[in-house]
């Protein structure tokens, strides 16, 4: 959406009925501008909400890199190891228990639900502490490269999102390209635009023209790049010098003549476009 039109055309001062009105008018056709002046600025809401999410994506994702760093923290391995220590206090303790109970089996002094009781737990105690140890081990020996690996591509993934969205919110101030003159302005405030619809403003660098010239074919082989020429037109008095720049070798059948360009140097403004 159009927010705003820059107003960098002229100011007028009107007197009527015995008040005066002051009027800044906006950027319009026949006004020069320099390159890097702001023409059109878009409203920036959405493009703004766009690059708030892209930079909290890659603040997650470097603190999730960080964190994945800090796996040695000597607090966690602590806990770890009092964890695997009471794990493999309750296996042992269950490991005796089945060594007690094993020969009494084999006498009936002990019951076929008590024995596979006892079995289950040492079991279960033993998958325990093997699960305590496996994390003891992976929190000592730290992040695999694969893992950080992974991480660091998705920082980078979001660092080129972050730019995008950057680029996109720099693009809704929309900037002279170059040196030149306005020749239209198609857009108005509040007006929604795309990039498909052409042109929101049309510049013209009109510092060099080039003029397109119709020479009878009796010339033909006469007329040659770098060439220098001579301008003259119905609102000129003196011609102006120009350089041949290209000389078609086509002759149009209807006219018999060949087309030429000559470049101007327009420094003075003495030509239209």
């Amino acid at each position: 959406v159009v927010k705003s039109i820059a107003a960098t055309g002229p100011r007028f001062e009107v007197g009527a009925g015995g008040r005066r009105y002051e009027e800044q008018l906006g950027l319009s056709f026949g006004q020069s501008v320099r390159a890097g002046d702001v023409l059109v600025q878009l409203d920036t809401r959405d493009f703004e909400v766009a690059l708030r999410m892209a930079e909290a994506s890659l603040a997650k994702v470097k603190a999730d890199l960080a964190k994945l760093l800090q796996w040695e923290r000597p607090e966690e391995v602590q806990r770890l190891t009092a964890l695997r220590d009471e794990a493999r206090a309750r296996y042992d303790q269950s490991w005796r228990t089945f060594q007690r109970i094993d020969p009494l089996m084999d006498k009936n002094v002990v019951t076929q639900a008590e024995y596979d009781r006892v079995v289950t737990e040492c079991s279960s105690n033993k998958a325990l502490l093997d699960s305590a140890q496996a994390n003891l081990d992976s929190a000592k020996a730290g992040p695999t490269q694969e893992e950080t690996d992974v991480l660091k591509a998705l920082i980078a993934q979001a660092e080129a999102e972050v730019e995008l969205k950057l680029s996109e919110l720099e693009k809704a101030t929309i900037r002279a390209p170059y040196d030149g003159v306005v020749t239209a302005v198609n857009v108005e405030v509040g007006e929604r635009i795309s990039a498909a619809e052409g042109a929101v403003v049309e510049l013209m660098d009109l510092r060099f023209l080039v003029a397109e010239i119709g020479v009878p074919e009796a010339f033909a082989g006469k007329v040659r790049v770098r060439d220098r020429a001579t301008v003259l037109t119905s609102a000129q008095t003196d011609p102006v010098p120009a350089i041949v720049v290209a000389v078609n070798e086509l002759v149009e059948p209807t006219t018999r003549t060949f087309k030429v360009r000559v470049a101007i140097d327009n420094a003075q403004a003495h030509f239209k476009a």
